[in-house]
């Protein structure tokens, strides 16, 4: 009996780690919640540059999440949509880096 425990643990767990997901684009009955916005910038050297850019835009209200690639030069800003681009550039160049 404990085998057999064991192989239906294991078989639910499989069925559930397939990766058979869906990724559902926004619909006119399901309407996105949130923007995504990508910029490239300029001047980030080390991680004390992502961390002064991730908790400026992170006390912006309306920002979802930020997340900075260092080596891409590339920060992705998950916001509300009453959140534009321009707010989201003063803010990072206002912390001194420079968006091309």
């Amino acid at each position: 009996m404990k085998k057999f425990f064991i192989l239906l643990f294991a078989l639910i767990l499989f069925t559930a780690c397939t990766g058979d997901e869906e990724i559902y684009a926004p619909t006119d009955e399901f309407p996105a919640t949130h923007a995504t916005t990508e910029l490239t910038v300029w001047g980030m050297m080390c991680n004390a540059c992502v961390n002064k850019i991730t908790n400026a835009l992170s006390g912006v209200d309306g920002i979802i999440s930020v997340s900075v690639d260092l080596n891409a030069e590339l920060v992705t800003v998950e916001h509300d949509f009453d959140v534009d681009a321009e707010t989201i550039e003063r803010t990072i160049t206002g912390e001194g880096f420079n968006i091309p």
